[in-house]
């Protein structure tokens, strides 16, 4: 493959865009336009005189590509599959049940970074040599949580 120079650095031209030839490079160049269109993560602004869905067909195989590597996001994936009218249910069940994946890995995460923070905080148990002032001990635990209602004994 050959290799181009500009400002100093070496670019090598992305295959997928050498491939297409013959019918094949208006399906290239729609994908392409719809691209540059879509509204991607961290897009400011777009726009396009080829309007996708009007113009040309978008492909729900387009789509998720993006979204499988993160350009495009659930909400906004969903929109255009249900504007190309291919294949929604089941890329969209898909969608929602990776979003569901993602959110109880997430939640997973959070609980085991909770645990560890509570596991440096907890205190050692307290031990009693004689059953009957532990059990004085925490009732009058119990009396201060009950905001003194409650009776306290004192541990002799």
């Amino acid at each position: 493959m050959s290799q181009l120079m500009h400002l100093g650095c070496e670019i090598e031209p992305a295959e997928e865009l050498n491939k297409a030839r013959g019918p094949n490079v208006q399906v290239s160049r729609n994908r392409a336009h719809f691209y540059v269109y879509c509204t991607k993560k961290g897009t400011l602004w777009s726009f396009t005189n080829y309007w996708p869905f009007v113009d040309y067909e978008v492909q729900p195989h387009w789509l998720i590509g993006w979204w499988a590597t993160g350009k495009l996001d659930n909400e906004q994936c969903k929109l255009y599959l249900l504007k190309s009218k291919k294949s929604y249910r089941t890329l969209v069940q898909n969608i929602e049940a990776v979003a569901q994946a993602e959110q109880a890995e997430g939640l997973e995460k959070y609980r085991m970074e909770v645990a560890s923070i509570l596991a440096t905080a907890r205190l050692p148990f307290r031990s009693f040599t004689d059953p009957s002032l532990g059990l004085l001990f925490f009732s009058g635990i119990w009396g201060l949580l009950n905001g003194g209602r409650g009776r306290m004994w004192p541990i002799q």
